[in-house]
């Protein structure tokens, strides 16, 4: 995973699927610390696996319901990303099914780095959401253009 995130980062955005590979070698390793205490279900459209992401930056939305609901409960974390284009625009979620009944009032280092590179790559065309989920937890949402 290491060598796979160091040889992307040399470009600033790469095709989802590409994104989407390391999160999976990510989310491999967490679930191996956290095997007892999340359960990990992916609904991806294969057709927005040629749209352009950030490059390593969907790994924040992920680290993030690791480090802030995982690691901070006994019980079992269901979380679910999913992946769709439609009508040219990709939308990315992680949702986690935490204890979460409000927003956080401002963005952690992760988030804020992301919303900036968003920003800098798509200027309006392209936002950062955060969402409660019915019943507690968190949506984090990513949109933006899909370009091939």
């Amino acid at each position: 995973m290491l060598r796979a995130a160091t040889d992307a980062s040399q470009r600033p955005e790469q095709p989802l699927a590409d994104e989407l590979a390391l999160l999976h070698a990510y989310a491999d390793i967490m679930v191996q610390r956290f095997a007892d205490r999340v359960d990990i279900r992916w609904e991806v459209d294969e057709l927005a696996g040629s749209c352009r992401v950030p490059t390593l930056g969907l790994q924040p939305l992920l680290e993030n319901c690791f480090r802030h609901v995982v690691e901070q409960r006994r019980g079992l974390t269901r979380v679910v990303i999913r992946a769709a284009c439609q009508g040219g625009r990709l939308r990315v979620e992680v949702e986690d099914d935490g204890p979460l009944q409000a927003l956080p009032s401002g963005r952690g280092v992760g988030l804020g780095n992301l919303e900036r590179r968003l920003r800098s790559l798509y200027g309006a065309r392209a936002d950062l959401g955060l969402r409660i989920r019915p019943g507690g937890g968190l949506v984090a949402r990513v949109e933006l253009p899909c370009a091939h």
